[in-house]
């Protein structure tokens, strides 16, 4: 009997022991578990000087994944539905020792002082270059499936700036126009008029103009103004002489570089944050996902 709660005893204090050992899973993406062992671990490490870079931090910035544990939770879901689903040709592109070298020389930090300090984190060499080496493959395929896809021209500036205050972000338009110039007379007119008209234009030799809306006249401004990109005006007659013009291009004058860059930068960044959200939801449904609170 005295053996035999013994035993009981070594049993229950082994049991205990080994209980406190058990991991709890926080989440599972299709076979893959995501312990909470492993969320401490990451948000310590994106609280340290060892952050990897990486375009998914644009999105969800890393003081945010830091102060919700829920936030970090639902990124970490979604690199494994992301590292689930990557291309051969992405898997394929780069190495996960070029990917350690280039980090070790970005931070000017050697491979034994950072397995001190990833110690510190609880994370190991190897789970830390698996970080980076994703990371870079993420950029990659994000760049190549949304970024490259997602432009920011001169007029969504001035839209943006538009429906936003009311007014034109540009103040100016530069119009590169084909000139042609004829005879101010009856004869000359008539000329004008028939080529403006024609659905076929002859080879009449033309003039390459660029001009501000400043440089032109009343008459000339409304006329070009109005016009699209490929379009025939009707003749315009001052001076002395007629004229018909062809509109190759219009652009804004930009009268502050830096801040067309930075509403540019603003702009790019929403349409980019809009298309990976739809982008991701739509990698999510091919996973799945089971969290647990």
């Amino acid at each position: 009997m005295k053996y035999q709660s013994l035993f009981i005893l070594l049993y229950l204090v082994t049991f205990f022991a080994s209980a406190r050992t058990i991991e709890k899973t926080v989440a599972v993406v299709d076979d893959e578990m995501i312990f909470l062992s492993e969320v401490k671990a990451y948000r310590k490490l994106l609280s340290s000087s060892l952050a990897p870079a990486g375009v998914l931090f644009q999105i969800k910035p890393k003081k945010e994944l830091v102060r919700s544990r829920k936030k970090l939770i639902s990124f970490m879901i979604d690199e494994k539905v992301l590292k689930s689903q990557l291309p051969v040709e992405q898997l394929e592109s780069s190495s996960k020792e070029e990917v350690l070298r280039q980090e070790l020389k970005r931070k000017n930090i050697s491979q034994k002082r950072l397995k001190k300090k990833l110690r510190r984190i609880g994370l190991s060499l190897e789970e830390y270059q698996d970080i980076l080496y994703y990371n870079s493959l993420f950029d990659r395929w994000v760049q190549t499936e949304i970024a490259s896809a997602t432009q920011v021209l001169d007029t969504d500036i001035n839209d943006y700036y538009r429906m936003k205050t009311g007014k034109n972000f540009f103040k100016q338009y530069k119009y590169d126009l084909n000139q042609w110039t004829f005879d101010f007379s009856k004869q000359g007119k008539a000329t004008a008029e028939g080529f403006s008209k024609q659905t076929e234009k002859k080879n009449l030799p033309s003039q390459f103009v660029s001009l501000t809306e400043e440089q032109m006249n009343t008459d000339l401004r409304k006329v070009i103004s109005g016009m699209s990109v490929g379009q025939f005006s009707r003749p315009i007659c001052f001076g002395s002489h007629c004229y018909v013009f062809e509109l190759l291009q219009r652009s804004f004058l930009v009268s502050d570089q830096r801040a067309t860059e930075r509403l540019r930068a603003k702009i790019f960044q929403e349409r980019f944050s809009s298309k990976f959200k739809n982008w991701m939801e739509d990698k999510r449904k091919s996973s799945i996902i089971k969290k647990y609170t």
